[in-house]
């Protein structure tokens, strides 16, 4: 499936100076190639090194002067991950893989620790928990592999 995506920030600097550290560029790894992408700086400075952190994401960083400063970033990414599985398997969270257990952790994209009340409210009623919730979580799986 290839993606286009993109933003533009825009910023207003009041110092002399600001450094930015942007995390916006696609991200390349086993299932997705980015086929095309660029970088737009208005006023044209340079862009500083990029390079990519622990986790696989890609960051570039820029100093801009006093004023207005904005960053565009286009990419086209051909991306090709495995097919969803018809049905979800539940398992006791004691055996999943060490691999993925950062990515339950609340983070700035999926604030889970927030989650709680809404996850006891949709499914707290049902005897069997955790069937729900994999049908539920299956569900999701599908509609945001289609989108």
């Amino acid at each position: 499936m290839i993606l286009s995506v993109g933003c533009t920030l825009s910023y207003e600097v009041q110092t002399p100076t600001a450094n930015f550290t942007f995390n916006i560029l696609a991200n390349r790894d086993t299932y997705q190639h980015v086929v095309d992408e660029g970088i737009r700086l208005t006023p044209d400075i340079p862009i500083g090194g990029r390079t990519a952190t622990s986790k696989g994401n890609r960051v570039f960083r820029v100093e801009a002067a006093l004023g207005s400063f904005e960053v565009s970033y286009r990419g086209t990414v051909d991306v090709r991950r495995p097919a969803v599985p018809a049905e979800v398997q539940i398992d006791h969270p004691g055996r999943l893989p060490l691999s993925i257990l950062t990515c339950m952790l609340p983070s700035r994209y999926c604030e889970s620790d927030c989650f709680a009340q809404q996850a006891w409210d949709l499914f707290g009623k049902f005897p069997n928990r955790a069937d729900q919730v994999g049908k539920f979580a299956g569900g999701w799986m599908r509609l945001w592999y289609i989108r």
